[in-house]
């Protein structure tokens, strides 16, 4: 089975792209270090959703734009910073945060 998630490339994408510390990430996200560098290394390849809820809560992002960056990218998808990708994450928002 091919791996679909790579939580460890959007950490550390999302670490590098908000200038900010595993350290502060724990703080912020309710998590010890150690939990994160698990993740990180490669270690925890399939975290639980309550640990993904809070690292998302910890980068100020929502959960579905967590997974986005986290999905592997197959050839021929689409790639982050697309237009389309934008106009799914806000179908995706309407749909699971209702107004």
């Amino acid at each position: 089975m091919s791996k679909k998630f790579n939580f460890e490339k959007a950490i550390s994408k999302l670490l590098k792209d908000q200038k900010m510390s595993v350290d502060t990430l724990a703080q912020k996200a309710d998590l010890t270090t150690g939990c994160i560098y698990l993740i990180l290394n490669g270690s925890t390849s399939n975290p639980r959703i309550d640990t993904l809820k809070k690292l998302a809560q910890g980068f100020e992002i929502d959960l579905i734009e967590f997974f986005i960056l986290a999905k592997v990218k197959q050839k021929g998808r689409l790639k982050n910073g697309n237009p389309e990708i934008a106009r799914l994450l806000d179908k995706m928002r309407e749909l699971i945060y209702p107004k």
